[in-house]
């Protein structure tokens, strides 16, 4: 699973701002 976190941060990291930071929100509201 580290390695698909890792992938999945690799591919966020090179969205755009905006799109980047919509999808850190939805990650860390499913952590929560």
């Amino acid at each position: 699973t580290c390695e698909m976190v890792q992938a999945m941060w690799g591919k966020v990291l090179k969205l755009p701002e905006q799109k980047a930071a919509r999808v850190i929100r939805m990650a860390v509201t499913e952590l929560d």
